[in-house]
């Protein structure tokens, strides 16, 4: 990945953490991704750390497939649990700057985009948007 563009992704990512922050999420989630680049993921309104020797090297992999595949960065995910499978949905800065700005504002709103990868039919992953509402520190999938 070209290292400017992950710069500015970068960047992209701690401005959109911070208002969810804003919104609910736990400050430390914001600061772990500034200091130290860690992602955290939400299930069950529980907060985790994505990161390998944790439970969720399936998850990690995933990330950074997605991550190298279409030149995005991954900031946020959201575990969910659903009647069509255990879906992982990682909120994206894509690669398209052009894309940003809605971006952030579709966040204030209470969606965004997301890679949501289904753990269990993995041929009905896809880009999409989800809605989302803050919950004991951490993110809830709503839509």
């Amino acid at each position: 990945m070209n290292e400017l563009l992950k710069e500015k992704q970068t960047e992209q990512a701690k401005l959109r953490l911070n208002e969810l922050v804003k919104q609910g999420l736990l400050e430390d989630v914001e600061t772990a991704f500034t200091e130290d680049g860690i992602v955290y993921y939400s299930e069950r309104c529980i907060l985790y750390w994505l990161i390998e020797n944790n439970n969720c090297d399936n998850l990690v992999e995933i990330k950074n497939r997605i991550e190298a595949e279409y030149g995005a960065l991954a900031y946020f995910a959201i575990l969910s649990h659903t009647e069509f499978g255990d879906c992982l949905s990682l909120m994206l800065v894509t690669k398209y700057e052009e894309e940003w700005e809605r971006d952030l504002e579709d966040l204030k709103a209470g969606y965004c985009f997301t890679w949501t990868e289904n753990l269990d039919c993995p041929e009905c992953s896809e880009f999409g948007s989800i809605g989302f509402k803050p919950r004991m520190g951490g993110l809830a999938r709503v839509w």
